[in-house]
């Protein structure tokens, strides 16, 4: 008779066993043939509550496996969906990564304000840095607000580069607009 060994705790059974009286974890599972196109999985250090969700979870995905001491070998068709698994229970408090929509425009916004603040604070007069505000603010005035960036951050940033650009256009006094650089260049630089 064949004999199997529990992924939890390594105690020997034979194949007709199906819960292991050490630790109640689930024995054997989908009973995966002996094929060339397998994947073994090394989980000497995951816990018996692990391998266990782990086995569940192959079990209810259908997923024929078995064990050689602790390690999992599975399909190499199915390797994808487990090393998720197996992400899932090595990682459960994970945050799902969020899809890039490739739109970089915000970054790019925020970084061309902070560059413009930044030259403006210390020469009022640089036409690029003019140029390059007034583009701004225009872009901003009608932009969300960019990923990471609060409504009323966002808001205030929004508020600062409105008034240098104001300053700009009315030729105001070099000391008001380099105070109003500096005001903006303060307010995006913890973003960028």
């Amino acid at each position: 008779m064949a004999v199997q060994t529990c992924a939890g705790c390594g105690a020997s059974y034979l194949e007709t066993a199906r819960v292991c009286t050490d630790c109640n974890l689930p024995l054997g599972g989908g009973h995966l043939e002996d094929a060339d196109d397998q994947v073994g999985y090394d989980l000497d250090d995951w816990t018996p509550d692990q391998k266990g969700d782990l086995i569940a979870a192959l079990a209810t995905g259908g997923i024929p496996h078995r064990w050689e001491a602790s390690e999992l070998i599975v399909g190499e068709a199915d390797a994808d969906a487990v090393e998720q698994l197996i992400d899932d229970i090595d990682h459960p408090d994970a945050i799902d990564a969020q899809p890039d929509d490739g739109d970089d425009a915000a970054a790019a916004l925020l970084s061309t304000l902070y560059v413009a603040a930044d030259v403006l604070s210390g020469d009022a007069d640089n036409p690029a840095a003019v140029l390059d505000l007034i583009d701004a603010e225009a872009a901003a005035t009608d932009a969300a607000p960019p990923y990471g960036v609060d409504k009323p951050t966002w808001e205030a940033i929004l508020d600062a580069t409105g008034t240098l650009a104001g300053l700009l256009d009315a030729q105001a006094p070099e000391d008001d607009v380099l105070k109003a650089a500096r005001a903006l260049r303060d307010l995006v630089h913890p973003l960028v």
